[in-house]
C-alpha cells in the first residue's frame, strides 16, 4: 500500500529578546545618578530611556561599555540635542545645559552594526556642583 506524500511547512514567528524599547514609544525612565544596565543585543539594536530635565541646569549623560557604544539625546521636541561616539575610549559622554524644561530622550546603540554587548548608562545632574564643576565630566568607576 502506497500512502500519499504530503508536504507543508510550519512558520514560526522569529523574535529576538530585547531588553529596552527601539525607540522613544515605551522608553525605560531612569534616574539620575543611578547607573543602568543594558545590552546591544543584536545588529541595529537601539535602547530608549527618559528622563525629564529643567531648563539652565546642567546634566552629564555617560554611556560605558567594552565595544564602541553610539550615543544620542534628544530634546522634548524629539530633535537630536547631541550625538558623540568615542569621547572616551570605545565609551560615549557628553554635557550640556538642557535648553527647555521636558521630556528628554536617550538613545544607545552600538557604532557599527555588529558592535554588540552589554552596557551602563548614567545621567548626572551637575547642578549640585560648584559651577566650577559643572564643564567637567564625571567618571563612573562602577562598570
Amino acid at each position: 500500500m502506497l500512502f500519499p506524500l504530503i508536504l507543508f511547512t510550519i512558520s514560526l514567528p522569529f523574535v529576538l529578546a530585547d531588553d529596552y524599547a527601539d525607540t522613544w514609544v515605551g522608553a525605560y525612565s531612569i534616574p539620575f545618578h543611578e547607573p543602568i544596565y543594558g545590552a546591544i543585543d543584536f545588529p541595529n539594536d537601539w535602547d530608549f530611556f527618559q528622563i525629564r530635565l529643567i531648563a539652565g541646569r546642567g546634566y552629564q549623560i555617560t554611556a560605558l561599555s567594552y565595544f564602541d557604544n553610539y550615543l544620542r539625546v534628544y530634546d522634548p521636541g524629539l530633535n537630536i540635542l547631541f550625538a558623540v561616539d568615542n569621547a572616551v575610549g570605545s565609551n560615549a559622554q557628553g554635557g550640556f545645559i538642557a535648553p527647555s524644561t521636558g521630556q528628554y530622550y536617550i538613545a544607545v546603540t552600538g557604532a557599527t552594526v555588529y558592535a554588540l554587548g552589554s552596557y551602563l548608562v548614567a545621567v548626572v545632574d551637575l547642578s549640585s556642583c560648584s559651577a566650577t564643576c559643572t564643564c567637567n565630566f564625571v567618571v563612573f568607576s562602577s562598570y
